[in-house]
């Protein structure tokens, strides 16, 4: 089986100024996990290298340019799941580092459990030996001005925390050429109550993989996200029978319809066949199959290069 790898950088109403950078960052991503599997590394690898490319992207929310809650601190959710063994590492309202996926996999790894909160998450990365950093190193002036701007938007309490003007999650899905698959999903957004956590590291929700049916990374509205179960509709709709595409729309099509609100998700079937959809303006998507690049912005239109015309470095 050849190796094949998807990710997306959030769904979301994407201003035409972003579009081009989002679009190379989600390129980019694909490209860097790929590689990994061309050169025998794990599934696991492909995918937390290709979320790591934009956790460290300003163009994504969960990148380098870090969303700030009400109080002006940054916290971040994400999730990492084993296809093979079904194993689960996530960290919820984590802070204080810059890569919560990597986070993520140490609790996969390392502990018997699957999900970190708050300050224990954090505790945990810095005993793991993850470098702390301090707030004030992570926050632009970028992030203050849209959070500026999210609070001056509303008045009283935001009844839509993360919707069409809100970008969601970052993440990445993954089969090796052994025929494992591997997700991994992660976010932050802005304008947040303080612990609030949404459905990235809820396991079903943000991401969901099994070698027996394939993967899913979700975006959007997290609260709508979660109570659909999102990724494990998806793979419901898989193991059932469906197609990777088909059961990717029909699964966003019906949380539209059962909650009002939009997302995005990527899926990679068992045997390598690729889905997306989102009921959102815009979202950044890239995938990487027999050595071409596909990527794009829209569901109508896509950009296509072949490897061999590109080097890694210059990706």
């Amino acid at each position: 089986m050849d190796p094949v790898i998807i990710v997306h950088g959030g769904a979301g109403d994407i201003p035409d100024w972003q579009v081009k950078m989002k679009m190379d960052g989600g390129r980019k991503a694909a490209i860097a996990g790929y590689e990994i599997l061309l050169n025998n590394g794990t599934v696991i690898d492909a995918v937390e290298a290709a979320v790591k490319v934009m956790e460290d992207d300003t163009a994504f929310i969960a990148g380098n340019s870090k969303e700030l809650t009400k109080m002006r601190n940054v916290e971040m959710d994400a999730i990492i799941m084993d296809g093979e063994s079904l194993k689960i590492g996530a960290v919820a309202s984590i802070t204080n580092v810059n890569n919560p996926i990597e986070v993520a996999r140490l609790v996969m790894e390392t502990t018997p459990h699957i999900l970190l909160a708050g300050s224990g998450a954090t505790s945990f990365a810095r005993t793991c030996g993850v470098r702390y950093i301090n707030d004030g190193d992570i926050i632009t002036d970028f992030t203050s001005a849209s959070l500026d701007n999210f609070m001056r938007s509303r008045r009283g309490p935001p009844l839509h925390i993360e919707g069409d003007n809100q970008l969601g999650a970052v993440g990445a899905v993954a089969i090796d050429s052994n025929g494992h698959v591997a997700c991994a999903t992660s976010t932050g957004i802005t304008g947040k109550v303080p612990g609030r956590v949404g459905d990235t590291p809820l396991a079903g929700a943000g991401g969901y993989c099994d070698d027996m049916i394939g993967g899913c990374s979700a975006t959007g509205h997290g609260e709508a996200i979660a109570r659909v179960c999102l990724c494990r509709h998806i793979t419901g709709l898989m193991d059932a029978g469906m197609d990777p595409k088909g059961a990717t729309e029909k699964a966003l099509n019906y949380m539209l319809k059962r909650t009002g609100e939009t997302g995005g998700a990527i899926t990679v079937s068992n045997k390598g066949d690729i889905g997306l959809h989102f009921t959102s303006d815009r979202m950044p998507w890239a995938y990487v199959k027999n050595d071409e690049v596909h990527y794009g912005v829209h569901l109508q239109h896509e950009y296509v290069e072949t490897l061999n015309e590109l080097s890694f470095d210059s990706a």
